[in-house]
């Protein structure tokens, strides 16, 4: 049987394949963090300056040798690796952002992340995000819902009436929130920290404005998957349901949980 006609039920799933390199991943930023590394400054496919460590490249190659092991034929689209940005993904791919937050790590501060989602047929399907600073592993599935491997109370808490947006965005984004009205602004750096606050409970919206620097595919794609299990949804700045849709670069998109289907959404592209 070739592994086109292989039984998909037949094929590992996601987590099972990340979770053997998560160990050494965590490994490998937990001593980079220690006792420091190589660092260089890139320019990145938004074509803005930002910092690569070493821990963010052995990190990706341990994902990569993990899933190239499960899944030899399938196409892996991987930040660091990238030299330009995909208009779109192709429909049978994994995506992964070794360490969503690099600068955060670079800061001392918790909010970075390891992002894999696995696509097929254009759309995700399944997602493992893990947070070493919270020894908390988030993962989802299409049809299982979210599932948690660890402590969610280790999560911050954030009100009803706090929207969470990106620090360079604050200023903007408490601008919106009082033209809004009712709603505050809080920071929280990195797209898979805020949707995962989002999916879990810990918020109930999170935006990022469109403007900014945008978001490529390896930012959202597995974050937005999380919210989506748990009955949230996640849009871009022109209303695509980025679960449905992985355009290779957004504008902006808006995270709202299943309790607050209601809240304001951030402004939409003109």
């Amino acid at each position: 049987m070739t592994p086109k006609s292989r039984d998909r039920r037949d094929e590992p799933a996601l987590y099972d394949v990340v979770a053997e390199a998560l160990p050494a991943c965590r490994g490998a930023i937990d001593r980079w963090r220690r006792v420091g590394g190589a660092r260089r400054d890139k320019l990145n496919l938004h074509g803005r300056i930002e910092p690569v460590t070493a821990a963010d490249e052995q990190v990706q190659d341990l994902l990569i040798g993990a899933l190239r092991a499960a899944w030899p034929d399938v196409t892996v689209v991987a930040e660091e690796h990238a030299t330009e940005l995909p208009a779109e993904i192709v429909a049978d791919c994994v995506v992964v952002d070794p360490i969503d937050g690099t600068t955060s790590l670079l800061a001392g501060t918790p909010d970075y992340a390891i992002a894999v989602c696995r696509v097929r047929r254009g759309r995700s399907n399944e997602a493992v995000v893990d947070f070493p600073a919270y020894h908390l592993t988030l993962t989802a599935t299409a049809a299982t819902g979210l599932r948690a491997h660890g402590d969610l109370a280790r999560l911050p808490m954030y009100g009803s009436d706090v929207v969470l947006c990106s620090p360079a965005q604050v200023p903007a984004a408490t601008q919106w929130a009082r033209r809004v009205g009712g709603v505050r602004t809080a920071a929280v750096a990195t797209a898979s920290v805020k949707m995962a606050l989002v999916a879990t409970g810990r918020a109930q919206t999170a935006v990022y404005l469109p403007g900014g620097q945008g978001a490529a595919v390896w930012d959202y794609a597995a974050a937005a998957l999380l919210v989506a299990a748990t009955g949230g949804i996640v849009r871009d700045s022109v209303g695509r349901d980025l679960t449905r849709n992985l355009p290779g670069w957004i504008d902006g998109w808006t995270a709202i949980g299943a309790a607050g289907q209601r809240a304001p959404s951030a402004p939409r592209e003109a």
